[in-house]
């Protein structure tokens, strides 16, 4: 919307999501299955790469399914990482007022 945000806050969400290592991936799983994420960031620079988080399901419990237009494979997340980067875009995001 064109307002300011947090440099520091920016970085390190990107530094997150660069530096990104997943606890597993999904056997037998195709990432166009999942379909209604609970988060999601876009980035856009030379290119647009997305990343998108689900919720927990029961197999690994504590984990979160997430996939990434960088990997084929839909993967597993700790929810520790998962938190993380949650916390970073929300830091980032301003609310927008009801109508």
């Amino acid at each position: 919307d064109g307002g300011k945000v947090d440099e520091t806050e920016v970085n390190r969400l990107i530094s997150l999501l660069s530096d990104l290592r997943c606890r597993a991936f999904m056997e037998g799983r195709k990432k166009e299955a999942f379909t209604r994420p609970e988060f999601t960031v876009v980035l856009k620079g030379t290119g647009t790469h997305t990343f998108s988080m689900f919720k927990k399901s029961g197999k690994k419990t504590g984990d979160v399914p997430a996939v990434s237009s960088r990997v084929e494979d839909p993967f597993y997340l700790s929810a520790g990482i998962a938190g993380d980067i949650t916390k970073s875009a929300e830091k980032i995001l301003v609310p927008r007022p009801k109508k």
